[in-house]
């Protein structure tokens, strides 16, 4: 079922024949793999329907599209506009066994909207060979971009290969972000516009960034906004997507809060100070204005390598959700850490580089569960039958699929360096 879209007034569009070769080109380049154009839907169409003045409901396609032919299909599409953004949800369902699902989306001259490929937001297996799943494209170009078509792109990227396949969905015309009146009495926003709750709405992903702030804009008793020189990215807890500002670029981050919410390091907030901020894109009421904005509950001052709150605490800049699994284990499995210790030194020296890698280390633990006495040959668990569900560089659960498996889930901890140098250990399982 198509919503407020004409399905036959769609065409193809040397752009989108274009846009394909040169994504699969240059997607899979480092990987073995095959690129499908699946069914583009003929790509450019006229959106005469919700462009009609004063119109700007969603776009909704509510039908199966075939993307890459027997592996992955999308079962519906909404498109929408707001806050000065073009936002896309897609539902579908795919083969489980060709790795895991990254999307991003292009507008129709082959610009990205979206920074990166995003790890498919949720992801739900349905039997032993397929997985649905949904996810939210959100634009971050901070543009006001007018695009008849944005093609969604879908790679699946399993060790060794990789698929590719394209979509094109048509997008909405750039139209009007907030109703005034009714945002007026639900915040309770006064004559001058300023809000006593700031209920801002956020509109993009969060990010969290190291930096010195070059100049803030403040009053007596209110902090407008910061300027602030980025020294690094700093990963959120539980979240695979890494932050995309670069070293040296400059942010001005609203915050319109009283002092009073600063705390402790009210007195902190000048230039050449160094701080940790958790930063989104909002829209601010009552117009829809979208900035990039920053709340003080949610930053830290940094005063010689240790970070504290407006509540003058201490705090890991890693917090302890980073250290939790996200369910735990229901055998636990005992581990000698002298042992654990002897083996992170001989992976130091150049041995045993699997052990970095908690895929590996899964493989090799349920294998050996499986055949005790030792594996001959090919192991009885195949890569394409792992895959993880949580990595906070600092723990990892990897779930086990298939019916010839003892164990469902494998936990794994850093045990003795918690970064990319250190080995996983496995800690406990889920049994089958």
């Amino acid at each position: 079922m198509i919503t407020m879209f004409s399905k036959n007034s769609w065409k193809w569009s040397a752009v989108a024949i274009i846009l394909f070769v040169v994504v699969g080109i240059t997607g899979l380049t480092s990987s073995k793999g095959t690129v499908s154009t699946a069914n583009l839907n003929e790509a450019n169409t006229d959106n005469r329907v919700q462009q009609q003045q004063g119109d700007s409901r969603p776009i909704e396609i509510d039908e199966v599209r075939q993307v890459i032919p027997g592996t992955l299909e999308v079962t519906k599409t909404i498109s929408d506009y707001a806050h000065g953004q073009h936002i896309i949800w897609v539902e579908g369902r795919y083969k489980l066994a060709e790795g895991d699902l990254y999307l991003s989306f292009l507008d129709d001259k082959g610009n990205q909207l979206e920074l990166g490929d995003r790890k498919a937001d949720e992801v739900k297996p349905i039997d032993g060979d397929w997985s649905t799943f949904r996810h939210k494209l959100i634009e971050e170009t901070g543009k006001i971009i007018e695009t008849s078509t944005a093609t969604i792109v879908f790679t699946l990227q399993g060790k060794g290969k990789g698929q590719k396949g394209l979509l094109a969905v048509p997008t909405l015309k750039p139209g009007g972000i907030f109703n005034q009146d009714k945002y007026k009495s639900q915040n309770n926003v006064n004559a001058t516009g300023n809000t006593g709750n700031k209920n801002w709405q956020v509109v993009a992903r969060t990010r969290r960034v190291q930096g010195t702030i070059l100049k803030l804009a403040v009053t007596s008793d209110e902090l407008k906004s910061i300027v602030l020189q980025v020294t690094k990215n700093i990963q959120l807890p539980n979240d695979p997507v890494d932050s995309y500002y670069e070293a040296g670029q400059t942010l001005e981050i609203v915050f319109n809060e009283s002092l009073k919410n600063a705390g402790s390091f009210q007195d902190r907030l000048k230039q050449g100070s160094d701080f940790v901020v958790t930063v989104a894109q909002y829209a601010i009421p009552p117009d829809g204005k979208v900035v990039l904005g920053a709340y003080l509950k949610d930053t830290l001052y940094m005063q010689n390598d240790k970070y504290y709150d407006s509540q003058g605490q201490e705090q890991d800049l890693l917090p302890s959700s980073d250290l939790q699994f996200l369910t735990k284990p229901q055998d636990v499995v005992p581990v000698d850490l002298e042992i654990t210790k002897n083996d992170q030194n001989s992976v130091d020296e150049g041995h045993s580089p699997w052990q970095l890698d908690p895929v590996q280390v899964t493989m090799t633990y349920v294998s050996l569960r499986i055949s005790p006495n030792g594996v001959k040959g090919e192991f009885p668990v195949k890569w394409e039958n792992l895959r993880v569900i949580q990595n906070t560089q600092k723990v990892a659960i990897v779930e086990v699929v298939g019916d010839s498996t003892p164990i469902r889930k494998v936990y794994l901890k850093r045990l003795v360096k918690q970064d990319n140098t250190g080995i996983w250990s496995v800690v406990g399982y889920d049994p089958a």
